[in-house]
């Protein structure tokens, strides 16, 4: 039996459950009661206690409304979450503990700017008191989960500021290892993982999301954040056509999601799974799981679109599948988006969306047209895979349109711009189109830089396998490369490959 003081017993408890409420992992670490969280309830109850002083107090209630706000955003419920993010920050004004103002000022700008109200001041006024409180202090008395900086990155992502948000997120990354904070280097990870995909590159997306999935395996974080990380491990896997790893990934990720009621990560899974039936031309099945993605983005209603870019994808499904009214009401909806934060984004996807609709209706000039809009700004953007497929569609509609020179050169950029990415999918797409037009190619296929490294192991003798391995792709990742390689430089065998190449044998190669 403890012999503590009776009078500390609620102060104790009050505070550790302050501390429990502040870790943002959604699902079934908030696990819900009568409509809202365990922790918040306890915390409820705690309050009421005889003999909890007006520190503690204003630290618990604080905290059930920092919980209660991030529940809410999780479930889609953003003036929700923006209501009880300020009355978090209210009750922090009235705490001791300059942590607790960090955090709560951090949620109310973060989920300000979701809302299209940012609050620039406010995000570094959350930064500086978030880094004077971690001075001298452990981290796990500080911030649970989510910090100030990690959260002013997460802004910039999803704003395509994708070089400010990579120093942020890498800041913050780098300071959490410095401090020992193994077990939630997931979510900078995660974040860089989707900055990469979006930067094009996929390698190192890979392995930012592959160590993610480690950190939360190992960390016995499995039941409650294994869905998260897979989606951000699925997407570069999907995006460099490792189908069955990707399909794997993502439906394990959006089973996972059901299970710990998360719709926002449970609608990056279903993304994934889209993209991936839209790449191989299954728009029917893109559009289930593209729906289903969809549904959190507007049910949502966030201002800036980047945070949930799966529209865009929706859109050429439906135009494909002829639905061109629901097309057009998507498109509608980016381009009312182009005065968020993120919105040059959405005025060239919309763009893309006008260029597919009106090709669907044979309205050639005007799809030509939106294409060409389209293009300059994605590349402004640095965002190679966006431009490539607006320079996909473009070289579609010109070649439609009977223009073949100039659909010869956009589709054979597009196809240059695929193959340097590693989006093996989509290079066969725009050779495909490259081959409805006839005649010889202007310019030769060469090999990617990928398809450069993968030839070279092969060539010093390294099994499919063992290339994978060094190379952080997977076994069928290479040997489809493999097939383009062998036809590009028109070899038949790993012999020939070796005596083209002139690559000496490695020695770690398999005997």
């Amino acid at each position: 039996m403890s012999t503590a003081p009776r009078g500390r017993r609620p102060r104790v408890v009050a505070l550790v459950s302050a501390r429990m409420a502040s870790s943002r992992y959604p699902g079934k670490a908030l696990v819900p009661l009568a409509g809202r969280p365990l922790l918040a309830v306890l915390l409820e109850r705690v309050a009421s206690a005889r003999g909890l002083d007006a520190v503690v107090l204003a630290t618990s209630n604080n905290r059930e409304n920092d919980a209660l706000a991030w529940v809410a955003f999780y479930r889609g419920d953003l003036p929700g979450a923006l209501d009880h993010a300020r009355e978090s920050l209210a009750w922090a004004r009235r705490a001791a503990d300059p942590a607790v103002r960090a955090d709560a000022l951090a949620t109310t700008s973060f989920l300000g700017f979701l809302c299209g109200q940012p609050y620039e001041a406010m995000a570094a006024d959350a930064i500086g008191r978030g880094d004077d409180a971690m001075r001298g202090r452990s981290w796990t008395e500080v911030s649970v989960y989510t910090t100030p900086r990690l959260l002013s990155g997460v802004e910039l992502l999803w704003s395509y500021r994708l070089d400010e948000a990579r120093d942020v997120l890498e800041h913050e990354l780098a300071e959490q290892q410095r401090r020992g904070m193994y077990t939630v280097n997931t979510e900078p990870l995660g974040l860089l993982a989707y900055l990469e995909c979006h930067a094009g590159n996929w390698q190192r997306a890979t392995q930012l999301a592959a160590e993610a999935v480690d950190v939360v395996e190992e960390s016995g974080q499995s039941t409650t954040q294994l869905h998260v990380v897979y989606a951000s491990r699925a997407w570069p896997a999907a995006l460099l056509g490792d189908v069955d790893l990707a399909r794997r990934l993502a439906t394990d990720g959006a089973r996972g999601a059901i299970a710990n009621d998360d719709p926002f990560n449970g609608a990056w899974n279903e993304f994934v799974l889209g993209f991936l039936d839209l790449s191989l031309g299954d728009h029917a099945s893109a559009c289930r799981h593209l729906e289903v993605a969809a549904k959190f983005d507007l049910d949502l209603d966030a201002v800036p679109p980047g945070m949930t870019p799966f529209l865009s994808d929706l859109i050429e499904s439906y135009a494909a599948l002829g639905r061109l009214g629901d097309a057009e009401r998507l498109v509608d909806r980016l381009d009312a988006r182009a005065g968020a934060e993120g919105g040059r984004w959405a005025s060239a996807v919309a763009a893309r969306g006008r260029a597919l609709v009106a090709a669907a209706r044979g309205d050639l000039r005007t799809a030509e047209s939106a294409a060409e809009e389209s293009v300059p700004m994605l590349d402004g953007l640095n965002l190679p895979f966006e431009a490539a497929r607006s320079r996909l569609v473009l070289g579609q509609v010109q070649r439609r349109a009977k223009k073949k020179r100039v659909a010869r050169e956009h589709l054979e950029a597009a196809r240059a711009a695929f193959e340097r990415l590693g989006a093996v999918i989509w290079v066969e797409r725009a050779r495909s189109e490259l081959a409805r037009i006839g005649g010889r190619p202007s310019t030769p296929f060469e090999l990617t830089e990928t398809e450069q490294q993968i030839a070279v192991l092969v060539a010093q003798g390294r099994t499919n396998q063992e290339t994978a391995d060094a190379l952080f792709v997977s076994p069928s990742t290479v040997q489809a490369s493999l097939k383009r390689i062998y036809q590009k430089l028109e070899v038949r065998s790993r012999t020939e490959l070796a005596a083209r190449i002139g690559a000496s044998p490695s020695p770690d190669a398999s005997p």
